[in-house]
């Protein structure tokens, strides 16, 4: 996968397809804002979703936005909840950026939902472990969604 900046660099996507979660959370950015490759949210989810899972706090936070504005996948409050949760956590833990945005928008979703679904969430947010992407297909990667019971 290749793609070029506006500005007419050439971007290789080599580090994304080997796993490296800043590059893969770029590579969403990119497809989310149309830069240098065609504007597509279910591709700008697939890309943040590789990311997330590896425990990369702006890529977490950028997932529960799609989740819960429904961009790219379906509008899910419990699966945003997760994400925002994980990344206020993650943010907090890495002091290197401000946990307030991932926590009021957590806050701002939990308003919207029920204390079952609030449970659901925190119950994945328990269950959650991040997966190592080396050598992982990013089709095989993608399809591991968090099962809901």
């Amino acid at each position: 996968m290749a793609g070029v900046f506006p500005g007419g660099g050439r971007w290789g996507g080599r580090a994304a397809d080997q796993g490296v979660a800043a590059a893969q959370h770029n590579l969403g950015v990119m497809y989310g804002d149309g830069r240098g490759v065609p504007r597509s949210d279910v591709e700008a989810v697939k890309w943040y979703r590789l990311a997330a899972d590896q425990g990369f706090a702006k890529a977490q936070h950028n997932l529960g936005v799609m989740y819960e504005h429904g961009k790219g996948v379906d509008r899910d409050y419990v699966l945003a909840f997760m994400w925002f949760d994980l990344a206020a956590a993650q943010f907090r833990a890495e002091s290197e950026y401000d946990s307030s945005d991932a926590a009021m928008d957590r806050d701002k979703v939990a308003s919207k939902m029920t204390p079952d679904e609030i449970a659901e969430a925190r119950r994945l947010v328990r269950a959650w472990k991040p997966i190592w992407r080396s050598g992982v297909p990013a089709d095989d990667a993608v399809a591991r969604a968090p099962v809901r019971h």
